[in-house]
């Protein structure tokens, strides 16, 4: 995942539309700078889900939601600004209807106590107790964090994702790195 990512985003992120007026070559544009766009896209989606399959459906129903608003799109916008917007509102609805669908209480057996990957930073004994404490951190803190340290996403590509000035994903991953440190000096050994 973190290898895909590299690939992505440079100086293209203020590419606009051609000037065609053809509603294909708009398509076509915004396909393509669609799966340019990808991997940061599904790295966003992933930090914010948590679940592989549901990230990725957020991600193809955030190109076919692009490539259907293609005729909206303006060509004086940076192009994926817009486009990752599209992915924040899709991961935002999913969230939503998660939070509606009907909780079932299982028993504690039931449940499986392992982290999940995405939450496990470190390898050592430590990791379950820094897993709980990464996963007990505010979204705003969590999601920045593990784009960047464990889906490997550059400042600027998470920056990028988020739809936030560089400093402010510095800002948010070195207080969540503060409140790590906190949680783990006061765990029990």
């Amino acid at each position: 995942m973190a290898d895909a990512s590299a690939t992505c985003v440079s100086s293209s992120s203020h590419t606009s539309a051609p000037k065609h007026d053809s509603v294909e070559s708009q398509e076509w544009f915004v396909a393509a700078m669609a799966e340019q766009y990808r991997p940061v896209a599904l790295a966003y989606a992933l930090a914010v889900l948590r679940h592989q399959e549901e990230a990725e459906d957020a991600v193809e129903e955030a190109i076919l939601r692009a490539i259907q608003a293609a005729h909206r799109y303006r060509s004086e916008q940076a192009w994926a600004p817009w486009f990752l917007s599209i992915v924040r509102n899709i991961c935002r609805d999913c969230l939503r209807r998660r939070n509606k669908r009907a909780t079932v209480t299982l028993d504690q057996d039931q449940l499986d106590p392992s982290p999940s990957p995405e939450l496990v930073v470190l390898v050592g004994e430590r990791s379950a107790m820094l897993a709980a404490a990464v996963a007990a951190l505010p979204e705003d803190r969590r999601v920045p964090l593990v784009m960047h340290y464990t889906l490997g996403l550059t400042l600027d590509q998470t920056a990028l994702a988020l739809g936030l000035r560089r400093s402010t994903v510095v800002g948010r991953i070195a207080s969540a790195l503060r409140i790590l440190r906190r949680a783990l000096k006061e765990a029990p050994e």
